[in-house]
């Protein structure tokens, strides 16, 4: 197999974007460009130059909506991921190339996955009740990794992998006590609230509340040459996880925060 270069990752990423994009615009449904993504389209209008990923999110419905739709395509040359999918223990959909694999470095590979771009659902919580909401929810996110991968991170070097091991044995035997299904299915039940003052990422990230009307109103916005969907309101949106986003980071923070190699097949 040959090693993927930076340029050729972002490009295949771009494809599944204008994939995404497409469908999500023949089928009405609304979805907005997402942390780094985002970030590098109002500050760079395209990739952050030292950033390798491409994230989006969507409210609940459109979510899964656009899943779906996803599956029933069954694209030749795209592959949809979800918890839909026996053995896959992110909590959160990527869409992948089929040309391409990847190798995680400090982190399980799961089966066919190749380069990819996330797609990260927006919940309602309950008023009064969102940081209990919210650690509930990472509980059995940790429940499912526990689950399903290696006790270590399988890369890690055998020492290593040995204390993680001895550090984690506990926890990851009573999560075992469970099948997959049992800690998705509890993730499913958190997902289901249809109405609410605030939304929330809970299946994964940090904890941070939007007011629902944010996600009611979109705008387009330039990406490496392409018009792609925005909330309006991006600027809310970013500064609540990132502060000043617009200030260039000091050059020892531009790095990735993938740490992967990816392959043509």
């Amino acid at each position: 197999m040959k090693e993927m270069t930076i340029d050729e990752i972002k490009e295949v990423q771009l494809e599944i974007l204008i994939y995404i994009d497409q469908i999500c615009k023949e089928n009405n449904i609304k979805y907005s460009l997402a942390y780094g993504t985002q970030i590098g389209a109002i500050r760079h209008k395209g990739f952050i130059p030292w950033d390798d990923d491409i994230d989006i999110l969507l409210k609940r419905a459109e979510y899964n909506k656009l899943l779906d739709i996803l599956y029933k395509n069954n694209n030749a040359q795209y592959k949809v991921f979800s918890l839909k999918d026996e053995g896959y223990f992110y909590t959160y959909a990527k869409v992948s190339d089929k040309d391409t694999i990847i190798k995680e470095k400090n982190w399980p590979d799961y089966k066919g996955l190749g380069v990819y771009i996330d797609l990260f659902p927006v919940d309602f919580v309950p008023e009064g009740k969102e940081k209990e909401y919210y650690d509930e929810a990472k509980q059995y996110e940790i429940g499912l990794h526990n689950c399903l991968t290696d006790i270590a991170y399988v890369h890690d070097k055998s020492y290593m992998r040995l204390l993680k091991r001895l550090c984690r044995f506990r926890e990851v035997k009573r999560c075992r006590e469970h099948d997959e299904w049992y800690w998705k299915n509890k993730l499913d039940e958190m997902t289901r609230l249809e109405n609410g003052k605030d939304m929330a990422c809970i299946v994964t990230g940090g904890y941070r509340l939007w007011p629902k009307e944010m996600l009611d109103n979109y705008i387009d916005v330039e990406f490496e040459g392409h018009m792609f969907s925005s909330v309006r309101d991006y600027d809310t949106m970013l500064r609540s996880t990132y502060g000043d986003y617009m200030k260039i980071p000091p050059e020892s923070e531009r790095v990735s925060y993938h740490d992967f190699v990816a392959y043509w097949k």
